[in-house]
């Protein structure tokens, strides 16, 4: 049980790269357009922590809402943490860096239910946090980590078993709304850790959906994951809880892979 909890409590907010900087090449205007094979293909001839970041990002887009089958899944992800290891050794001081290998290292241990790519995963998030304080995407990391540790686990063995704390998954994720309110990931990602959490949760979820429906996405990743929030918002606006909860979770990274 430990095992799975780990690996389940990041898919919530594990999934929400950040918009890379408009110098940061040609991998990353690929991925902007939303042409990820072609952005890892580009990040994986690069030579600065910007492309390998953007070659990470693609390649765990590839890997958690394209792949079909857990090997190629795995395999997708596996490369994808190389590439930002990379970027981290290229960079070690490069908090997105460490956060984007906390993303595809979270997303490997929720394929793989493992204690020791989740706790690597917290590691790199609370690494990037430490070297920048103000990276939103780090904190939304850690919200999604407690909430949904808490949402497996229960508030009791949450805390006694990871040191997981609904407070805290609501404190990082305040502080990540407000280091970047114009978001469109956050708030859907937040949302959907909230939906797992139960149905009481709804009205709060379905708030956090409307302000990323009404928010200007940068490019087609932030695109993508407002379409699914979009979806999400349609069925709790008609009081159709237990459906809205089903399809976030189905929507969620890895969504149509793990069961």
């Amino acid at each position: 049980m430990r095992g799975r909890a780990l690996g389940l409590a990041l898919w919530a907010a594990l999934a929400t790269p950040p918009t890379m900087p408009a110098s940061a090449g040609p991998a990353a205007d690929a991925f902007a357009g939303g042409d990820w094979a072609r952005a890892a293909e580009l990040g994986a001839r690069g030579t600065t922590a910007d492309e390998r970041i953007a070659q990470a990002r693609a390649l765990s887009v590839l890997a958690t809402y394209e792949a079909r089958e857990r090997d190629r899944a795995e395999a997708l992800l596996e490369e994808a943490i190389a590439a930002a290891a990379a970027a981290v050794e290229l960079e070690p001081r490069n908090a997105r860096a460490l956060a984007e290998r906390a993303i595809v290292t979270g997303y490997l241990s929720k394929l793989k239910r493992s204690p020791r790519e989740a706790r690597a995963a917290r590691r790199d998030a609370e690494a990037a946090l430490h070297l920048d304080p103000g990276l939103a995407l780090a904190h939304a990391v850690l919200g999604g980590w407690h909430l949904e540790a808490v949402a497996t686990l229960g508030a009791f063995l949450a805390r006694t078993t990871l040191g997981a704390r609904m407070a805290e998954g609501e404190r990082h994720f305040a502080r990540a709304h407000a280091l970047k309110p114009d978001s469109a990931l956050f708030p859907v990602f937040h949302a959907f850790a909230l939906l797992a959490l139960g149905p009481e949760r709804g009205p709060d979820a379905q708030a956090l959906l409307e302000r990323a429906a009404a928010a200007r996405p940068a490019d087609a990743y932030e695109r993508r994951v407002q379409a699914q929030g979009r979806q999400v918002l349609g069925l709790l606006a008609r009081g159709e809880v237990a459906r809205a909860r089903a399809l976030a979770r189905a929507l969620s990274p890895l969504g149509r892979i793990e069961r």
